[in-house]
């Protein structure tokens, strides 16, 4: 028996979740999107214009991870689940694709981003 978990439905509602952000506003947090190649907004999944990757497993232990931390606030959650976003996306830009959770792909977004840097595009938080 596999231990992976497939979706049927290209949306399922149980892994969105609404949280109040740091700017106590509103946000959804849809782990739906990290199924899906670029990750995608949520409406763009329900048009159906989106490739669907084999990461659901990864998705729904995601899913578990950040909502089950019961230590953390949701703003915390939601700054958790953007770096995690920003970082799928990543991996997905690239030629060929990276896995998101693979060291090749921490190593290269590290690259990426002290790339970035150098250039003035990105702040170095070091710096005082």
């Amino acid at each position: 028996m596999s231990k992976t978990l497939k979706l049927i439905a290209p949306w399922v509602e149980h892994l969105c979740i609404p949280i109040r952000n740091g700017a106590n506003a509103h946000t959804l947090l849809d782990f739906n999107r990290f199924r899906y190649r670029g990750v995608p907004k949520t409406h763009e999944i329900k048009q159906g214009n989106v490739q669907l990757l084999d990461r659901d497993d990864i998705a729904q232990r995601m899913f578990i991870a950040i909502t089950g931390k019961e230590d953390a606030s949701p703003a915390t959650k939601g700054n958790i689940f953007l770096a995690a976003r920003r970082h799928f996306a990543f991996c997905d830009s690239q030629t060929p694709p990276l896995s998101p959770l693979s060291e090749m792909a921490y190593v290269k977004e590290l690259e990426y981003n002290s790339i970035r840097q150098r250039r003035g595009e990105i702040k170095d938080i070091a710096e005082s």
